[in-house]
């Protein structure tokens, strides 16, 4: 079916309450929808990602798809990084077509970060609907210089005496039981 409303005629047939046989056609409207088939790739990525250091990404979002989608806007967001972004794709995007996104990212934190593609497009009847799928970066925590390194050097522990046995002994030596 091709994705459209469509109406169909539904008959009705029953006994009514006085026992006579009595029919009715109603009409239902019938909604198909063509789901979209779209999948984000990374074009192109720094060799790592680290704390604090802006770097380039480049990704495109691929219509693998039978048919056109008519894209409203292309976004990214994530959870402890900032996304900078030149602008978004917007129209449509023919089967075996991909869209660009290109971000600079700034992580936040070291570990995994994720981060989403959101992108708003009109279905076949006209209405804006969502997608959005989710990727997973390793960012590596910052670099420590000789002088971090040296300032993040836990400090050594000191020895101390316990408390008991330094009193007993102050407690002999008055008492003349030496010390």
């Amino acid at each position: 079916a091709q994705a459209q409303a469509y109406n169909l005629p539904l008959a009705l047939s029953y006994t009514g309450p006085d026992g006579a046989p009595s029919s009715q056609i109603q009409r239902i409207s019938l909604i198909v929808r063509r789901r979209v088939e779209l999948q984000v790739e990374v074009y192109s990525r720094p060799e790592s990602l680290t704390v604090d250091t802006p770097a380039p990404l480049s990704l495109e979002v691929l219509n693998v798809g039978c048919g056109a989608v008519d894209v409203v806007d292309i976004r990214a967001t994530g959870l402890n990084v900032g996304l900078e972004t030149d602008g978004s794709f917007v129209g449509p995007l023919d089967p075996g077509g991909s869209a660009p996104l290109d971000l600079i990212l700034t992580p936040t934190q070291s570990g995994a970060v994720q981060l989403t593609v959101h992108l708003a497009y009109r279905d076949d009847l006209n209405q804006v609907q969502t997608w959005s799928r989710s990727l997973t970066f390793e960012v590596d925590a910052p670099p420590i210089s000789d002088a971090q390194a040296g300032a993040q050097t836990p400090p050594q522990p000191t020895r101390t005496r316990a408390f008991w046995p330094v009193l007993v002994r102050a407690l002999k030596g008055f008492a003349g039981f030496g010390s």
